[in-house]
């Protein structure tokens, strides 16, 4: 974290290209560490042989929306009868020459053989951004989530926990393009 400075963070470069303000401090230099720290340079060299071929990365997110569950099938969506949790994480996993897919089906890929968007480094760098959001200070950060990765949900209820499954609750987003992306 060398390369960040409460000077960077007072100067205006991101009212140069945004025509309003999303924060009071300008985040431009937290993109610039993003992209330098999270992307692989060419050539790739292979993952070293301690690390896991399927190496597993968990992100903790600030989301101030909340994920609603309905607590109560019947009515989903009712506020009687849903329940907000606010602890957000995302997932990545490593994937190699031999394989394309993560184990894991609501996890992002992670590719050592592929940089950038191919490689899945452009969501890991805004997540990784994500983590640092503060609301009003730092800029928001906008990542596109798959519906699978608040199925099961992140908490475990009581009964869940006794019979060791997790519980049948699905998310009831009130808008589709709030389970299609999540802040």
């Amino acid at each position: 974290m060398n390369q960040i400075d409460i000077r960077d963070l007072l100067k205006t470069d991101d009212l140069r290209s945004a025509p309003t303000v999303t924060s009071l401090l300008d985040s431009t230099i937290i993109d610039k560490i993003a992209i330098y720290a999270l992307t692989p340079g060419p050539p790739l060299s292979p993952p070293r042989a301690y690390v896991s071929p399927n190496l597993t990365l968990f992100l903790s997110l600030t989301n101030l929306r909340g994920t609603p569950y309905s607590l109560n099938g019947e009515a989903p969506g009712s506020i009687e009868e849903t329940t907000f949790f606010f602890g957000d994480r995302i997932r990545f996993e490593t994937v190699g020459p031999a394989k394309t897919v993560p184990l894991a089906s609501n996890a992002h890929t992670l590719d050592f053989t592929k940089p950038g968007t191919a490689g899945g480094w452009d969501v890991l760098q805004t997540a990784a951004m994500a983590t640092g959001a503060f609301p009003i200070f730092l800029a928001p950060r906008i990542l596109e989530r798959k519906l699978s990765e608040y199925t099961p949900p992140m908490w475990e209820s009581v009964t869940s926990a006794v019979t060791g499954t997790p519980p049948p609750i699905s998310p009831s987003f009130l808008e589709p393009s709030i389970g299609e992306s999540a802040k």
